[in-house]
């Protein structure tokens, strides 16, 4: 009888990307919290994002709680922090926050002159606290940042 092989190698499109850590990197204003949202801001320094105007609104990445690094990588897993007092589920489209600087929230900007920045999936919401804040995983899915809310 012929001896058939099977391969268990999961072909590279369908896994997830590794996380990008982009070292080197000063961060403008007081320490940095695990899963904040950052832009950048000048050369080789990144300051805490927010939906409020265009520049803070880009962001490039979070902070992935290892002093002078920067997670930049796309369709990752990573721990987000969340502005208090939402009710996340797993699936809900996570956007940054246009009130609390590198935060995120569940609930798209709809103030006059906010930005609506993408910045994922929430993954799984069981290590956010509701009535403090704090992170959730999400997969990483930046997208277009739509024009000011007029």
């Amino acid at each position: 009888m012929p001896t058939i092989a099977i391969s268990t190698k999961i072909p590279a499109s369908l896994t997830m990307a590794n996380p990008t850590l982009t070292p080197g990197i000063t961060f403008f204003g007081p320490p940095p919290l695990l899963g904040e949202l950052y832009f950048i801001s000048g050369p080789n320094v990144v300051t805490r994002a927010i939906a409020s105007t265009l520049p803070p609104s880009r962001v490039v990445g979070v902070y992935p709680d290892i002093l002078g690094s920067l997670m930049t990588g796309e369709g990752v897993s990573a721990k987000v922090f969340f502005v208090p007092g939402l009710t996340l589920f797993a699936g809900d489209v996570v956007y940054l926050s246009a009130s609390v600087a590198g935060a995120a929230t569940n609930v798209a900007p709809s103030g006059t002159g906010l930005y609506v920045a993408t910045q994922g999936i929430v993954l799984d919401p069981s290590t956010y606290n509701p009535s403090g804040g704090g992170v959730a995983s999400v997969i990483l899915q930046r997208g277009s940042i739509y024009g000011a809310v007029p």
